[in-house]
């Protein structure tokens, strides 16, 4: 699990996201879940998402 430089609280951890994802959870909720504030970290999120397989763009 890795810190974020610019934002301290954020917790990045791939497993954690991959299973929110799963469970349900919006891109913008999981940025929020994992301590971004609101608005930042969807891009992030999203791109860890494609990369798995399970994100597929509109």
């Amino acid at each position: 699990m890795a810190t974020a430089t610019k934002y301290k609280k954020v917790r990045w951890n791939p497993a954690r996201i991959r299973r929110a994802y799963r469970a349900g959870k919006t891109v913008a909720e999981i940025a929020r879940l994992i301590g971004y504030p609101q608005g930042h970290g969807q891009n992030r999120v999203r791109s860890l998402l494609t990369k798995a397989g399970l994100y597929k763009a509109a």
